[in-house]
C-alpha cells in the first residue's frame, strides 16, 4: 500500500500513540519535529476489551486533536505516517487484529495514513532509547518484557502472555508476590517478614491477611498491587529482610534472563563474554528499574557487563510515546530522522507535563 502524499497546501504530520499498561500518551507533530498536538488517557487495552474497543478509545483522543489541527491551518493536516505502539500487540495475530481494526474505524476520519505500522509498546521504549540498529530493550514497570533489534532485521521479542508464557517480574508481581509471603508469614505457614506489617499499613488494615480478604471481597480496588512494589525494595535495602530481598534479587535475575535470552535470540553469543561481538546498546526502562534502587541496580549491571562487555547500558526515562513518533518520522524521512529534527521532538515531548 502506497504512502500517502498530502498535497502541497495540506501540512503533512505523523502520528505517535503509545498505549501502556495504564495509560495512553498520543502526539502528532510536523515533518520538522514539531509537536503540535498531544494529549495522554486511560487505556483500553486489547486484551481486555478486544481490538474494537481498544481502537474506539484511541479515536476519542484522536478526533479532538485533529479537528483542532483542521482549524489551526488554513488547509488543515494530512497524516502521513502514524505509529500506534500497544500494549498486548504481542502476537502476529493480535497485531493483524488491531492494524485491521485501526483502518475501520481510524482511516475514514484521515486520522490515521496509508502508512500504518502497529508494533507492541516495548518497541517505542526501544526508540526512544536509540536510534542504534544493534539494541535490545528490557522494560520493568507494571509488568516485562523485552524486544531487541539487529542491522541484519532480525528481531527479539517474547510472548509476553503472562504466567502462561513463563513470565514473571515488574511492580504488579512484585507486589502479588509480596502478598502471598506476607499472609503466609502471619498465619504460620510461611517466614515471618517485615512485608506483613507493611502490607497491612499500605492497604489500611490491621493484617496483610484481613488486607488479603478485603480484596477478595472488592472491597479493597486490585489497583492497591501497583503502588506497593517501591516499599518492597525499601524494606530490603533498610533491613535486610529475608523476604524482600529474595523478591529483589529475584527481579534481577528476570532482567538479567531476558537480556540473555534476547541474545541468544539476536544471534549474539551470550555464552562467549570474551567476543567482542554484541548489542552496541542495551536500553533499561520502566519504572521499576528507573527508580534505581541500589539492590536492584547493583546486581544488574555487572551482569549484564558480562553477558555484553560492548554495550553501552542506558537508562530510558524519555516517555515511550516519543519512540512511536520517531519511528514515524523514521519513515518520513527514508528511514532515519534527522539529528536536527529527532531533538526538536525530544525537547518538545520533554517539556510536556501531564496531571
Amino acid at each position: 500500500m502506497g504512502v500517502t502524499v498530502p498535497s502541497p497546501s495540506v501540512l503533512p504530520v505523523v502520528l505517535g500513540v503509545d498505549a501502556g499498561g495504564t495509560k495512553t500518551d498520543v502526539a502528532i507533530c510536523d515533518l520538522k519535529g514539531n509537536v503540535l498536538a498531544n494529549t495522554r488517557g486511560r487505556s483500553r487495552l486489547p486484551q481486555y476489551v478486544g481490538p474494537a474497543e481498544a481502537v474506539a478509545n484511541l479515536l476519542g483522543y484522536l478526533e479532538p486533536l485533529v479537528a483542532a489541527l483542521n482549524a489551526r491551518f488554513d488547509h488543515g493536516v494530512q497524516m502521513t505516517h502514524a505509529t500506534l505502539s500497544m500494549s498486548g500487540a504481542d502476537l502476529p495475530e493480535e497485531i493483524d487484529a488491531i492494524t485491521t481494526e485501526a483502518r475501520r474505524q481510524l482511516a475514514p476520519a484521515g486520522l490515521i495514513s496509508d502508512d500504518l505500522v502497529v508494533e507492541n509498546d516495548m518497541f517505542a521504549l526501544l526508540r526512544a532509547g536509540t536510534s542504534a540498529a544493534d539494541a535490545l530493550v528490557v522494560g520493568c514497570g507494571t509488568g516485562m518484557n523485552c524486544v531487541g533489534h539487529r542491522a541484519n532485521g532480525s528481531t527479539a521479542r517474547f510472548s509476553s502472555l503472562g504466567y502462561l508464557s513463563g513470565d514473571w517480574g515488574g511492580g504488579s508481581d512484585l507486589s502479588r508476590a509480596a502478598f502471598w509471603h506476607a499472609c503466609r508469614g502471619e498465619d504460620g505457614r510461611g517466614q515471618f517478614t517485615e512485608l506483613s506489617a507493611a502490607i497491612a499499613q499500605f492497604a489500611g488494615t490491621a493484617t496483610a491477611v484481613e488486607a488479603a480478604h478485603r480484596l477478595h471481597l472488592g472491597q479493597l480496588g486490585q489497583d492497591l498491587y501497583d503502588g506497593f512494589a517501591p516499599t518492597i525494595f525499601e524494606i530490603a535495602e533498610r533491613s535486610g529482610d529475608p523476604v524482600a530481598t529474595r523478591l529483589v534479587r529475584s527481579q534481577a535475575d528476570e532482567i538479567i534472563a531476558y537480556v540473555r535470552a534476547a541474545m541468544q535470540q539476536l544471534g549474539w553469543p551470550a555464552d562467549r563474554p570474551s567476543l567482542a561481538e554484541g548489542p552496541t546498546e542495551i536500553l533499561l526502562g520502566g519504572s521499576v528499574i528507573v527508580a534505581r534502587h541500589p539492590l536492584l541496580i547493583d546486581q544488574v549491571i555487572p551482569a549484564i557487563e558480562q553477558l555484553a562487555p560492548s554495550a553501552a547500558i542506558t537508562f530510558v526515562t524519555a516517555k515511550p510515546v516519543l519512540g512511536s513518533v520517531l519511528s514515524s518520522l523514521d519513515r518520513a524521512h527514508g528511514g532515519t530522522t534527522p539529528d536536527q529534527i529527532e531533538q526538536q521532538v525530544r525537547e518538545d515531548l520533554n517539556s510536556v507535563n501531564h496531571h
